[in-house]
């Protein structure tokens, strides 16, 4: 049986107390013993508080450091979103299970059975929902606009493509990455840091997606992706009111 973690964010207290109710979900399900959760929060004395109960291995990371270096507010932090990727980027150096998934915190965990070591069996990116498009000239204005922020950057967008080569943009509620622990994922953090540097630097407060940038970064890294259809699935709530 394949090892998997598990890795979200909760900047401000009602985002840890939510996700104390949410995991609940996760402990119906019978994961595998190796399994952890890891909370990025800026907040770490009280979420290990809220979490000491519960009988899952919950490790916290310090989200500070980092929120504090972008000049990140904890009320600026949906304007942005994008900086999640830097949580997981952080998981990846700590934890050494097969698979790490980023799992939105308002996110019930739903569902977990054989079917996974059958589903998630490549190396790569896995996504559960996504965007899709036949051509680059088909792009909705909103995804379009970050295609060209990026651009205005220097970088060359790098599309993540399905079996069929349309361009896709996965959803940024629930993905993951069955993990190589080689060069790649160092370059592939890399170039997520490099890119959310220059990011932030000039369209600060409008970052709240993150699709463009994931599909770029994982794709030039990781040419295999998949389409989670089955062995894993999270149902999505209502979320913490601001």
């Amino acid at each position: 049986m394949q090892s998997l973690s598990f890795v979200t964010v909760c900047v401000g207290k009602p985002y840890i107390d939510y996700f104390s109710k949410v995991i609940k979900s996760y402990e119906l399900l019978s994961l595998p013993r190796e399994t952890k959760i890891w909370i990025a929060t800026n907040h770490v004395e009280y979420c290990k508080e809220a979490f000491k109960e519960s009988p899952l291995s919950i490790n916290t990371i310090d989200f500070s450091p980092i929120l504090d270096h972008y000049k990140i507010k904890e009320k600026d932090y949906r304007d942005n979103d994008c900086i999640k990727v830097r949580a997981f980027i952080e998981a990846l150096y700590l934890d050494i299970n097969d698979f790490l998934f980023y799992v939105d915190g308002d996110m019930l965990a739903h569902l977990y059975n054989e079917l996974f070591d059958v589903v998630f069996n490549q190396e790569g990116f896995y996504y559960e929902l996504c965007h899709t498009y036949d051509k680059e000239e088909d792009i909705e204005e909103h995804t379009f606009k970050r295609i060209r922020q990026i651009r205005n950057l220097g970088f060359e967008v790098e599309f993540m493509k399905n079996e069929k080569g349309q361009i896709i943009f996965p959803i940024e509620r629930f993905w993951g990455l069955k993990r190589t622990c080689c060069s790649k994922e160092i370059k592939f953090a890399e170039e997520f840091n490099k890119l959310f540097d220059l990011l932030i630097s000039e369209y600060r407060n409008d970052l709240y997606t993150e699709c463009v940038e994931m599909g770029h970064c994982f794709s030039k890294f990781f040419k295999k992706n998949k389409h989670i259809n089955q062995g894993l699935a999270f149902s999505e709530t209502n979320g913490v009111t601001p």
